[in-house]
């Protein structure tokens, strides 16, 4: 795929990252020209099965401080999974650009991704690929946890807790 390309009815804008089972793209809504979301297309059939995982668990998931997912189109070829776009950066390019978070802002950032893992747990999902490429800091400030392609549903909620 390349920027320009269509899926479904939204055009792709820019690859945004790639990982084992899936690239993600910054697509243009159909619906409403100018705004954006996040589309994560499977590149195997294990991305596939990984796709319809992540789409799970998301299902269970509402806080402002985790990427909110919109649809999954698996009758697509390939599928994909749309997700909420995040106007910002992840905290690895922060990092990069940054060098240095200042203590006050770096306890802010953590706050919010803790905020967002609690919202989780609480609905018994366990993030398991937490990294700083998986935190996005929105330019308002406000952090989103994303990729829940890992996590899993826990059944004993004590398991959380360790």
């Amino acid at each position: 795929m390349v920027s320009g390309d269509r899926l479904g009815s939204h055009a792709l804008i820019e690859r945004l990252g790639e990982g084992a089972f899936a690239e993600v793209w910054k697509a243009e809504r159909p619906e409403a020209p100018g705004s954006f979301v996040a589309i994560k297309v499977a590149t195997s059939p294990e991305g596939e099965k990984t796709l319809h995982e992540e789409w799970a668990l998301m299902q269970r998931l509402s806080h402002l401080n985790i990427v909110q997912a919109i649809d999954l189109v698996a009758t697509s070829d390939p599928p994909y999974l749309v997700t909420e776009f995040v106007h910002g950066e992840s905290l690895r390019a922060r990092l990069i650009r940054e060098r240095r978070i200042e203590p006050v802002a770096a306890v802010e950032l953590l706050q919010q991704a803790l905020a967002g893992l609690a919202a989780a747990h609480a609905k018994r999902v366990v993030h398991q690929d937490l990294k700083p490429e998986n935190i996005l800091i929105a330019e308002d400030g406000r952090v989103k946890i994303t990729d829940f392609g890992l996590g899993r549903v826990v059944h004993d909620p004590e398991a959380i807790k360790r």
